[in-house]
């Protein structure tokens, strides 16, 4: 399972290889380490990117197949969301 949690502060938690939804869920909400991070989504893809702007603040999640696919979606997310500086926080995949 693959989490990914923000808070509205441009926190985030993100997991990956756990055995459950749960221990994924609990595991990212544990790494944005905020009362107010709220799971984003949960999914059994390979690759999962975040990618955030704090200049207006915005970010942008994916999840797919490969690195390369999800960084790039997550990049056009964050940028639809009127994200002007954009960058990559960070990519997992699951071997």
């Amino acid at each position: 399972m693959m989490p990914a949690v923000t808070n509205p502060e441009g926190y985030v938690g993100l997991a990956y290889g756990r055995p459950t939804r749960e221990l994924a869920r609990d595991t990212a909400l544990s790494g944005c380490a905020r009362s107010d991070c709220r799971v984003e989504a949960v999914t059994q893809a390979r690759c999962v990117s975040y990618v955030y702007s704090t200049s207006p603040r915005a970010y942008g999640y994916s999840y797919g197949a490969d690195a390369t696919t999800v960084e790039t979606s997550a990049l056009r997310i964050c940028r639809s969301a009127a994200g002007n500086s954009c960058k990559l926080y960070r990519t997992l995949c699951y071997p």
